[in-house]
């Protein structure tokens, strides 16, 4: 009578293992569970090892409450979430440095736990098979948070106690009432100056519009407002721009005679900035939420982040932008054959895509995953911010990309030498963009192809092996994380 904390402490140390897995009294695994979990050790020499899991809400399995298909090791997602919970295997001499059971954070012991190994680890692999069954029962927290609500409280505990002394501080608290998903708002370091980097301006009131968001709609102070004026824009769109140009000191307006290309006129525009910070925007934009800036500053501040990314909408309230998947599409071979059988005009094959495209605004996504600031691949240049360090390093955008794939190729390169990317749901944008690339015309098409076809080679890899944020089981092609016929093997026997 120990508690759960006590209670597991105590059998650790009866254990003679190399490795510990922690299995509740009630559960089953598949008959190929420990298998897969050595080979993960043996082959990726692994010292943390979880797999997905489903969950039932009968003892035999025959009532199917959830499929919980995961991505790989992703440590913003479990700040955020227990995402990895079961089955976690992990090698003993890890838990002798990271110390036992903590009985403060009873409710929610497995979180603090997980946290703080995976923090320690060498190698955290991820088995993406179902090999757990989880067997949930009405006093559970699997099948109803809200029966143990000391368990939210815990949770808050474990996410505290996980920051690190090399990160900013922040808050812990749930996302709502009773649940187990939590927002952290982290301290902004000093005040440092954002440049607010506007390119890609298409129209007046749309320009009029976007502008006088960010003015109106922005609390935070210490920014400045640049705007790229291209030689093709029209005299109504400079008019429009210099009007809040003359109004406010703190927009600029820097011009170029070239015609629009997206990544010349964000290098361009990112060099006659003053901030620490660049903070990319479409012309098309409208802010909603007035904290934005801080909610994308608070995660762009830690050394260990390369840029950060906004939740964007369509106008009708859907999802337009939510973090950006490669290699998740339905048709991923992306070949010199296959580009060029598609000819001019073609639509050639996508590498990447938005996830939660098209969802209604008001959903909290598959597992939650709308709900809460996570780690993708790539985020959308439609609002993007990055440290002037990280953008000096990297140099900006590539300039052989005239319209498309720029930003997600800068973000697969910062992930390329260990950055990571986050994509946060509390800055909240309108984006009217089409889904095309902008200025859509005959030869628009063409480098938008061109385009396509240069990402697609330079990220070959990636393309092929598939996102990591994006478990395998899901269906290709469908953003919003559609389990696949993976369900078959739940069968009761």
């Amino acid at each position: 009578n120990g508690g759960i904390s006590g209670n597991t402490n105590a059998a650790i140390l009866m254990a003679s293992g190399d490795y510990i897995g922690l299995f509740d009294h009630d559960d089953w695994l598949r008959p190929a569970a420990l298998y897969e979990v050595r080979k993960a050790i043996r082959n990726l020499r692994a010292d943390y090892v979880y797999t997905d899991e489903a969950v039932f809400l009968s003892p035999d399995r025959s009532n199917l409450l959830l499929v919980h298909l995961k991505p790989d090791f992703a440590p913003d997602n479990l700040r955020a979430n227990n995402y990895i919970c079961h089955f976690s295997v992990f090698r003993k001499a890890l838990l002798e440095e990271v110390g036992m059971f903590d009985p403060a954070c009873d409710g929610s012991q497995d979180h603090d736990m997980i946290l703080r190994l995976t923090a320690k680890a060498k190698r955290v692999a991820h088995i993406p098979e179902v090999l757990y069954y989880w067997r949930a029962h009405a006093k559970s927290v699997a099948s109803n948070a809200e029966a143990k609500p000391y368990v939210t409280e815990a949770g808050v505990r474990a996410v505290t106690k996980s920051l690190s002394d090399d990160m900013p501080r922040g808050e812990v608290t749930p996302v709502g009432p009773g649940m187990t998903v939590y927002r952290i708002q982290y301290e902004i370091s000093g005040n440092p100056k954002v440049s607010v980097l506007i390119t890609d301006c298409k129209t007046p009131d749309g320009m009029k519009r976007c502008l006088k968001s960010v003015l109106e709609k922005t609390s935070y102070q210490n920014y400045e407002v640049v705007i790229v004026l291209d030689g093709d824009d029209s005299s109504d769109v400079e008019a429009a721009c210099r009007l809040y140009g003359e109004k406010n000191d703190n927009v600029r307006i820097v011009s170029r005679k070239e015609p629009f290309a997206s990544s010349s006129a964000v290098n361009f525009g990112a060099e006659r900035c003053e901030g620490d910070y660049i903070l990319l925007l479409h012309g098309d934009t409208e802010i909603i939420s007035v904290d934005w800036m801080q909610e994308m500053l608070m995660f762009a501040q830690r050394t260990d982040v390369g840029a950060v990314g906004a939740k964007l909408y369509y106008r009708n309230d859907t999802v337009q932008h939510a973090g950006i998947g490669v290699g998740v599409q339905q048709d991923t071979a992306i070949g010199e054959q296959k580009i060029s059988e598609s000819g001019a005009g073609a639509d050639p094959p996508q590498p990447a895509g938005y996830y939660f495209s098209h969802i209604d605004r008001a959903s909290g996504g598959y597992c939650g995953r709308l709900l809460y600031a996570q780690n993708v691949s790539a985020v959308s240049g439609g609002c993007m911010l990055i440290r002037r360090d990280v953008w000096e390093r990297f140099g900006g955008f590539l300039e052989a990309y005239r319209c498309a794939w720029n930003d997600v190729d800068f973000c697969l390169r910062l992930r390329r030498e260990g950055f990571l990317v986050v994509w946060t749901p509390f800055a909240e944008l309108y984006h009217d963009a089409a889904e095309e690339p902008s200025r859509e015309d005959g030869a628009g098409k063409e480098r938008y192809a061109a385009d396509t076809e240069l990402f697609s080679h330079t990220f070959a890899q990636e393309i092929a092996t598939g996102d990591p944020y994006f478990n395998p089981n899901f269906v290709k092609g469908r953003m919003e994380f559609v389990v696949d016929s993976i369900t078959g093997h739940f069968e009761a026997r």
